[in-house]
């Protein structure tokens, strides 16, 4: 049996050469990047001298040395992680100008949100709201449905519990003052209180007096059976605690069949707002005037993003309004809310 040819000096060459420049490479890594490639140990350590090693001939030994101990390591994988870690892979280029497209595509059709969203389910769809809000727009001043998105819905309803809450209501700073018993929401908005849910955030026995909790309906189909009361403000009201001291516990808003989409086609034309800026709510009269920023959609499908613009209204007729609630529902802290549908409130923009 002849033995295998031997390569010859200059392929010896070339290879040392290719095993030095890869060496030299993975001396630019960072640790993090080192242990991803899995080195050898003493090759690592070379590697971490030679980043250390300031003097240029010391540094060219050292860069040999690294090539000497490279040469039974296999180079593919190496290379493999230095071509993703450049951006130069087949994979990842194509995953770039796949992200392109569709970077082109938001920019030029803010409805291509809920597309994207669905063929990407683990996608953040506020981020990409916010880049289409590059293309932002003002509108004119109008009267319009408004439909929260469920984030600025559960704001909505903080502002509910902060008029229902017995601080304000015994300083008569409440338009919600002797209101219980009387219908002040849309039948359609049912209201609960579910303090003893298994480790939700706002689940609690007892509220900060020792006063024990209990499930309660606070709003059902649209009338308002009970206030937020510790011991103190129930006194100044002639009423009992609700065990409500330090705030209220695990509130949901019963939610309809329609998620964020159907909301949308169900509105037709109005408002989607997405963000609510500054505070500009008057608990006594229930006056409501917030700057907003969000989308104008028309024929049931978002359009353009808009800013810069103001909803105005009063608490009493946004809540009788609400026409629908969404099914997307979302907990914040002590809340749980989907989109909120309004028929129609003051838009005010240029």
């Amino acid at each position: 049996m002849q033995d295998e040819e031997k390569p010859s000096k200059t392929q010896r060459k070339r290879e040392m050469h290719e095993l030095q420049t890869l060496g030299t490479r993975l001396v630019e890594l960072n640790s993090e990047q080192l242990a991803a490639i899995g080195l050898p140990e003493d090759l690592r350590d070379a590697i971490e001298f030679a980043k250390r090693t300031t003097k240029h001939e010391a540094r060219r030994r050292q860069m040999q040395y690294i090539g000497r101990l490279m040469r039974p390591v296999d180079p593919a994988p190496i290379r493999e992680k230095l071509k993703v870690w450049d951006g130069v892979s087949a994979e990842h280029t194509a995953q770039q100008h796949r992200v392109e497209r569709w970077r082109d595509r938001l920019l030029e059709d803010e409805a291509v949100v809920d597309e994207l969203a669905q063929a990407h389910p683990g996608i953040d769809a506020r981020h990409l709201r916010a880049l289409a809000r590059l293309r932002s727009r003002k509108i004119g001043t109008a009267q319009a449905p408004v439909l929260f998105e469920a984030p600025v819905a559960n704001d909505l309803i903080a502002t509910f519990v902060s008029a229902a809450s017995g601080g304000n209501l015994y300083r008569k700073a409440s338009f919600l003052l002797d209101e219980l018993g009387k219908e002040i929401f849309s039948p359609l908005v049912t209201l609960t209180e579910r303090p003893h849910l298994p480790r939700a955030q706002a689940s609690s026995w007892y509220d900060d007096e020792g006063v024990a909790t209990r499930d309660r309906d606070v709003v059902k189909d649209g009338v308002l059976r009970a206030y937020f009361l510790g011991s103190y403000s129930a006194r100044k009201l002639g009423m009992k605690t609700t065990g409500s001291a330090g705030g209220n516990h695990n509130l949901i808003l019963q939610g309809g069949k329609l998620d964020l989409p159907g909301l949308i086609r169900k509105m037709g034309r109005g408002l989607l707002v997405t963000e609510l800026i500054g505070f500009g709510v008057n608990l006594v009269t229930g006056d409501y005037s917030r700057g907003a920023a969000g989308y104008w959609v028309e024929g049931g499908e978002i359009r353009y993003p808009v800013e810069e613009i103001t909803i105005a209204g009063n608490l009493r007729d946004m809540f009788r309004s609400i026409t629908a609630i969404g099914s997307d529902t979302l907990t914040r802290g002590s809340r749980t809310t989907g989109s909120i549908l309004l028929e129609g409130m003051t838009i005010a923009g240029n």
